[in-house]
């Protein structure tokens, strides 16, 4: 600038002398320029070389040529400093350097630093965890049109967050960009100083580091082209470089040169880390060699000290102190022993008097599980006038032991065999199977939904065709939302003020009408809602696949006894529910409305959690077909009586003699629990594995048992009332003790399902119906009717009502799971259940000649009255069961009361009622 100056007024400098060029002042390091200066006040800038102790000023003159320079002063405002450039470099460096070696500073960068790298952090999780949704969003975008359009953005960091872990992740390094944001964490941390790093080491390994994570990524994104955000562009790009202008290999080759290069680099940390791994290894095995010998030392004393606490108990320290009191006085009064009498002819043997009957035992080793009885003291009386002698006092406990202190017989008290212990390790009843492998979700398919979930669009349609439909007839509606089901879409509709509820649900059918739907179900009011639910079904549903209900979170972290994974409700939740506290469930529906298949998923979930020591079930399928492919799981799963040769019943002649005998096992676990003290089967196997219960008193570990019957229409038809008995008793009584029922029918009218089996069956699973009435039957209430089919129920528990898409599962995957368990090692036999009781006056086979049924004469004489003969109207006339009708039809058959079978007819009658009653007469006798 004073060039500048010189260059703009030479003549004027040229006059100027050199002391009148020169300021008569020293600038100070706070003056700063003053810009409103003229040229010719400012001070010019002085050389370093020139900057000299300033001399006194001399006093002006008079002289009207000569100009004077002002003094210098503090408060001089016009004081501005002349600094080279020299000199303003210097001041800078000196002010970084100030504003650096500040602790305040350090520590403001340092935290500055670890917010950003936190952020960066969250920023790059989330976008791994969302995948390529805000991909669309902020990729060929700047950050302004992001802020400006940053709507469905799902990083967890914003749209900031979305666009800077976008432009790290994807557009740089990918994988490799964690260690970018490490090292801003690492620097942050070193300001404020947590940790100490050496910045340009962190610096070259960083670099290296992510470069190197950056390429092999990339190769990993090459071969598998479904995850292009591992390596990043930059990863991508080196490697499809390589790839298509050498090969493969020359990829895998230099990732291999990247993954040397990361060894060598965190050499050190990797021999500390394993050098730390050995002692932590060294330390645990030291441990767990210390805590062996100290249980084993600990055990050792436990010994020591039972053996020596055995005698002090009351009985045998009355002993003990017997025996010792007969040493001492033995000793008071010289008693000797043999070799003590051959040295002194003049003794005389001392007289001790025992009472046999008072004197304990101390010959048999005493248990410390044992309780004996108390015994009285024991007088003694000694005689004796012997000198004093040397005696041994060991011989002498042998000898009052051996020959005057009798044995004593001891009573156990009962109460004591629960409190047994048998063995210190807890019982495992898996331990029979223990090779068993639960089957694997790789058998069941991964169905990929085609059709996908209902757009926005038609949300939005279906939304405007009910208000407008409502505001048709009348109804005003304050607001209204949707929750899209995998089945039906679930509208909630606020109505306004006044607007009564009874006057939307008569609109069902209209609404039904106006949306062109198979059906619409209004639940007004919805339970612990102000709004009116509206479920309409979708153009396009979804198939829910049952891997993906095996393999969720809520399956998984479930602690039911029973688990029932059923399927998807309306909010896309997994519907789980527990057999053993629902506790029985009945299921009904049209035919192929998707009962099979849900029995088919209640089996499969029990399967894949439970072992096969902890269940079994007891299948019963009248039609043959539905149940035939567990029949290989017979000695892993299932129970059947001993003289069955089928573990599925498909008789259903023989379902009453089954149901029976576990009405025989439900009394026995009920003694079981009496005898245990316990009022659940969970307690008593709790009790029974902790070895707190003795298995030579009968306890043994109690499986679940769940009974599955098919078809319980037809197993009416055939079996009448008798069967309705056992089924009602185990409904009734059998929750406790692990016995569970499920019933499932396609005609689900009040002749099948009457009010017993309804009281004893509070949970229902409702498929769709055709009418009304049968929805009522089931559920107690309309709405089954309006379901759309398909696996679309209806499950009704506790009170609570809840629309499920049950899962599919085909028959190829159950087919899978059978085999994949059959192939393993099962037990010998399934599980067999008791034998049936007999019924009362009932014979073995219809040619038996012995005890005929109590009802034998009086169908006889039923049949000559009506002149034909057939089980159903010996059943009717008698009020029977079809099996005892049909034993006392051929009883009649085979004393030549009546024909054999004539096909579809009724039976002939061959007798006369005199010739019958000289057939009793005979019988009789």
């Amino acid at each position: 600038m004073i060039q500048d100056y010189e260059n703009e007024n030479p003549s004027r400098l040229s006059e100027e002398s050199p002391s009148q060029r020169t300021p008569q002042y020293t600038a100070s390091s706070t003056d700063f320029w003053r810009p409103d200066l003229e040229p010719q006040q400012q001070p010019q800038a002085q050389s370093a070389s020139s900057q000299v102790a300033p001399q006194p000023a001399a006093q002006p003159t008079a002289t009207p040529n000569t100009t004077t320079a002002p003094q210098a002063t503090a408060n001089t405002p016009a004081n501005t400093p002349a600094n080279t450039d020299a000199n303003t470099d210097e001041e800078t460096h000196l002010s970084l350097a100030k504003i650096f070696g500040d602790g305040r500073w350090r520590i403001f960068f340092g935290v500055f630093l670890l917010l950003v790298a936190t952020y960066m952090l969250i920023a790059s999780i989330s976008a791994i965890s969302a995948g390529g949704a805000d991909q669309s969003i902020v990729q060929n975008q700047t950050a302004t049109a992001i802020s400006n359009s940053h709507e469905g953005v799902k990083n967890g960091a914003g749209w900031v967050g979305a666009f800077l872990s976008h432009l790290i992740m994807y557009r740089w390094l990918g994988l490799g960009g964690f260690i970018i944001i490490f090292y801003v964490l690492a620097l942050g941390l070193s300001l404020v100083k947590l940790h100490k790093f050496r910045f340009w080491t962190l610096t070259f390994k960083s670099i290296i580091s992510a470069i190197a994570v950056s390429i092999i990524a990339g190769l990993i994104s090459c071969i598998f082209p479904g995850h292009s955000m591992l390596g990043g562009e930059h990863g991508m790009y080196i490697n499809t470089l390589l790839i298509d202008n050498a090969s493969i290999y020359s990829a895998i080759g230099l990732s291999i040169l990247m993954i040397t290069t990361l060894v060598l680099i965190f050499l050190k940390p990797i021999q500390k880390a394993l050098a730390v791994t050995r002692k932590v290894w060294a330390n645990k095995r030291e441990a767990m060699r210390k805590r062996y010998y100290a249980s084993r030392k600990a055990a050792h004393e436990s010994r020591t000290a039972a053996q020596e606490e055995a005698p002090t108990s009351p009985e045998v320290a009355t002993a003990e102190t017997t025996v010792n009191e007969v040493a001492q006085l033995v000793q008071s009064d010289k008693i000797t022993d043999s070799s003590t009498e051959q040295a002194a002819d003049t003794q005389t043997p001392s007289t001790t008097q025992l009472p046999e009957a008072q004197a304990p035992s101390i010959a048999e080793p005493i248990e410390n599980e044992q309780i004996y009885s108390p015994a009285p003291a024991i007088p003694l009386t000694v005689d004796s006038t012997e000198p004093e002698q040397d005696v041994n006092p060991k011989e002498i406990i042998e000898e009052a032991t051996e020959s005057q202190i009798p044995e004593i017989e001891v009573s156990v008290p009962e109460e004591i065999e629960k409190a047994e212990t048998f063995d210190t390790d807890a019982f495992d009843p898996t331990a029979e199977l223990s090779h068993y492998r639960f089957p694997s979700l790789d058998l069941l398919e991964d169905r990929v939904d085609t059709n996908g979930p209902i757009d926005e669009a038609e949300q939005e349609e279906n939304r405007e065709n009910i208000r407008r439909s409502l505001q048709s007839y009348g109804v005003e509606i304050a607001s209204i939302r949707s929750t899209v089901g995998p089945t039906v879409t679930l509208y909630e509709i606020v109505p306004a003020d006044g607007v009564r509820i009874s006057k939307i649900k008569r609109l069902g059918d209209d609404m039904a009408m106006t949306l062109a739907a198979v059906g619409i179900r209004i639940i007004a009011p919805m339970p612990g809602k102000g709004t009116i639910g509206m479920e309409v079904p979708n153009k396009r549903p979804r198939v829910v696949s049952i891997k993906s209900i095996l393999s969720s979170k809520a399956y998984h972290e479930s602690t039911a006894e029973l688990p029932l994974a059923m399927g998807v409700t309306i909010e896309n939740k997994v519907y789980m529910a527990d057999l053993a506290k629902m506790p029985h469930l009945l299921v009904a529906g049209a035919t192929g409305m998707g009962k099979s298949v849900g029995l088919n998923c209640i089996l499969a979930s029990i399967i894949f959690k439970k072992h096969p020591a902890e269940v079994k079930f007891v299948l019963v399928d009248p039609k043959m077909v539905e149940f035939s492919l567990y029949r290989c799981l017979e000695r892993h799963f299932l129970a059947k009586l001993p003289d069955e040769e089928k573990a599925v019943i498909t008789d259903p002649l023989k379902v009453v003699s089954t149901l029976k005998s576990l009405c025989v096992e439900m009394d026995r676990r009920y003694e079981l629990l009496s005898q245990a003290g316990v009022r659940g089967l969970k307690e008593y196997n709790m009790k029974f594995i902790s070895r707190r219960l003795n298995p030579e008193k009968g306890h043994r570990y109690m499986p679940y048992i769940v009974v599955v019957i098919d078809e319980f229409a037809d197993l009416i038809l055939q079996a009448g009332k008798e069967v309705e008995t056992p089924i009602s008793r185990i409904a009734a009584k059998a929750r406790a003790v692990g016995i569970h029922m499920i019933l499932a029918t396609q005609r689900p009218s009040v002749n099948v399902i009457t009010g017993t089996i309804k009281a004893n069956f509070p949970s229902r699973m409702a498929f769709r119906v055709t009418q009304m009435n049968d929805s009522r039957t089931i559920i107690d209430r309309p709405g089954a009717e309006q379901l759309v089919g398909r696996g679309d129920m209806l499950i009704s528990r506790d009170g609570v009502m809840d629309r499920v898409q049950c899962a599919f599962i085909d028959t190829d995957e159950v087919e899978r799971i059978c085999e994949a368990i059959s192939s393993q090692q099962g037990y010998p036999t399934a599980y067999e259940l008791p034998d049936a009781p007999p019924e009362e006056g009932a014979v073995t086979s219809a040619d038996a000649s012995g005890t005929l049924d109590s009802l034998f004469e009086q169908a006889g004489r039923q049949a000559i009255s009506m002149g034909t003969c057939s089980t159903t109207g010996i059943q009717r006339a008698l009020a029977i069961g079809f099996p005892r009708a049909g034993k006392i039809v051929d009883q009649l058959c085979y004393h030549g009361v009546v024909g054999p079978a004539n096909g579809s007819k009724t039976r002939d009658v061959l007798m006369d009622i005199i010739q019958f009653e000289n057939l009793l007469l005979t019988l009789k006798q």
